[in-house]
């Protein structure tokens, strides 16, 4: 019985680290004022794929753990739509996180949001869009028909999200 337990947990540890292809390779820095940005198609916490169309207005980047929850944090007790009604789509970068981590705790742990993540899995993938960015904060990039027109860096925290939101109303 032990050594099923032990060989199970090899498995799970192999299978998470293994390394997958990656479908999206850009060249970067991608974030960048008046820069087109690239043909990207994202998964979510659902597995569902999402690109960047016209339509798009605004992306909210999160590249690591402190950014994403800040965003999360201040999603909470917004309707299921308020990034749609935004024509917003939030990205977080997962892909630094280890495999099992990632696979045991994070992915599950974001399908209990009620609104779209949008995810890097794999670091080759977020890379250019980590390039040359502040990743510590909670990066804003706003678009018009698939250009980058401005970035705005903001602190990492749930008041400023806050007021960029309540300002954007205005």
């Amino acid at each position: 019985m032990k050594s099923l337990i032990y060989i199970s947990i090899l498995l799970i540890i192999a299978t998470s680290c293994s390394s997958t292809t990656s479908q999206n390779i850009v060249k970067g820095p991608v974030l960048v004022a008046e820069q087109e940005l690239p043909d990207f198609t994202f998964k979510d916490q659902f597995d569902n794929s999402h690109t960047i169309d016209a339509s798009t207005e605004k992306l909210i980047f999160a590249f690591g753990e402190e950014p994403a929850h800040a965003v999360n944090d201040f999603l909470a007790d917004k309707p299921a739509d308020f990034l749609k009604s935004k024509n917003t789509l939030f990205i977080a970068d997962v892909s630094a996180a280890p495999g099992v981590i990632r696979k045991m705790f994070i992915l599950p742990g974001l399908k209990k949001f009620k609104y779209p993540v949008l995810i890097f899995t794999d670091e080759e993938e977020a890379a250019p869009f980590r390039k040359d960015a502040k990743i510590e904060n909670v990066i804003i990039v706003h678009v018009k028909d698939k250009k980058i027109t401005s970035l705005e860096i903001l602190p990492a925290t749930t008041d400023e999200l806050k007021q960029h939101f309540k300002d954007e109303n205005k």
